[in-house]
């Protein structure tokens, strides 16, 4: 799938929000109303797969463009990111004021030193299902490198109960990512398509 339409589908998926806040009244100048309706994620996930450290300079442009659609978003959001793999206290979070523009690099930062250098051969998720509940008002992100798309199998059995609407899967090739979006995505490794 294009760039620009995984960007187009993740806008048009944003849940509607009401009473985020407080705004001037559209019809009456001057006027406060108490009730607001938006279009937003509450919060953002990414899974990552270890070993990519080095390799996501080249999301930058993607991660700047979330940030665009985000950009409605009148509270403060989160971005979680977890390393797909065994060891699940390998988390992070980092809070962004809604409206702000994001700090592309400090966030692929963040996601690289979390997913270190060494590959895990048998990534393990069952723990992610029960530490984080993905709620219908988040998006997910999914990044990995694999070539046999075990990690994807994985994923697949793991995040059953989110919402694939709202999902995201880029996989890293000769450090180009290729974009994917989760509902047709995972209709393909369910069906053992190749992606």
């Amino acid at each position: 799938m294009c760039y620009t339409k995984l960007l187009s589908r993740l806008k048009s998926y944003r849940p509607y929000l009401e009473n985020a806040g407080y705004g001037e009244h559209r019809r009456f100048s001057g006027e406060v109303g108490g009730y607001r309706e938006m279009q937003a994620y509450t919060g953002i996930n990414i899974f990552v797969e270890p070993g990519l450290n080095g390799k996501l300079k080249c999301l930058s442009k993607f991660i700047r463009s979330i940030g665009a659609i985000q950009r409605e978003y009148s509270g403060n959001y989160s971005f979680e990111f977890m390393v797909v793999g065994k060891e699940a206290e390998n988390t992070s979070r980092l809070k962004v004021r809604g409206g702000a523009l994001l700090n592309c690099q400090r966030i692929i930062k963040e996601i690289e030193t979390l997913s270190g250098y060494d590959l895990i051969d048998q990534p393990v998720l069952k723990e992610f299902r029960i530490r984080k509940r993905i709620t219908p008002y988040e998006l997910t992100i999914i990044i990995f490198g694999s070539d046999d798309f075990n990690v994807a199998e994985e994923l697949v059995s793991a995040l059953k109960q989110s919402h694939k609407k709202r999902m995201a899967v880029i996989r890293i090739r000769d450090d180009e990512p290729e974009y994917h979006f989760g509902n047709e995505f995972f209709r393909n490794v369910e069906k053992g398509t190749n992606c």
